[in-house]
């Protein structure tokens, strides 16, 4: 089960990343369209899972992304400046949209 709601939308929410989801997280990044869309050739492993989540600092905010309190995706989250501005990683590249504070 994920970890407790961070962000609730009208259809999805996003859930803090908990030791319990690295077996999805697993499944997840080693699906070949997902290892393909990462750029990734060599499987994800479970001592390699624990390896990133250990290595999270601070700074990183990854999040289950869930629907009725089951994940259908991941995603991270990353603060670029205390301006508002926040980047979604994808495949290598760090898009950013600017927030509205408010």
């Amino acid at each position: 089960m994920p970890g407790p709601v961070f962000l609730r939308g009208e259809t999805v929410e996003l859930h803090t990343v908990e030791t319990a989801d690295l077996g999805y997280l697993q499944r997840l990044v080693n699906d070949p369209w997902v290892r393909e869309t990462l750029g990734s050739v060599l499987p994800y492993t479970e001592p390699g899972q624990r390896e990133w989540y250990d290595s999270l600092g601070r700074g990183d905010l990854p999040f289950l992304v869930c629907i009725e309190d089951e994940p259908v995706g991941y995603v991270e989250l990353g603060v670029a400046s205390r301006a508002g501005t926040a980047g979604v990683p994808r495949g290598g590249s760090t898009p950013r949209a600017r927030l509205r504070r408010g």
